[in-house]
């Protein structure tokens, strides 16, 4: 640890250079970095507006089992968010069980 060179004005002049790449971005680690970052944005941003979608049409999909359990107009009228997800659920693992026995 001691005897290591001493990179610093390398670094230095390296970072400092003009350059147009931005800065976050001119390490050697930094664009993987940022790849997994924005990935993991991306996906994020992508599985909220599907699920918002599925609540606007409001359609639940069982993760046990792959149904869909649409409610009808008065259930979905009946209930608030919360409450239908776990109405939904409910239903679901009611479908599951049955086709168990």
């Amino acid at each position: 640890m001691i005897n290591r060179p001493n990179n610093v004005l390398a670094h230095q002049r390296y970072f400092q250079a003009p350059s147009k790449t931005p800065l976050w971005i001119r390490g050697p680690r930094d664009k993987f970095i940022v790849t997994i970052v924005f990935a993991g944005l991306g996906v994020g941003v992508v599985g909220s507006l599907i699920g918002a979608g599925k609540m606007i049409a409001g359609t639940f999909v069982c993760l046990i089992q792959s149904t869909k359990y649409t409610a009808t107009a008065e259930e979905f009228n009946q209930l608030n968010g919360l409450e239908y997800a776990i109405y939904a659920d409910q239903k679901c693992m009611t479908a599951f069980a049955t086709n168990l026995g």
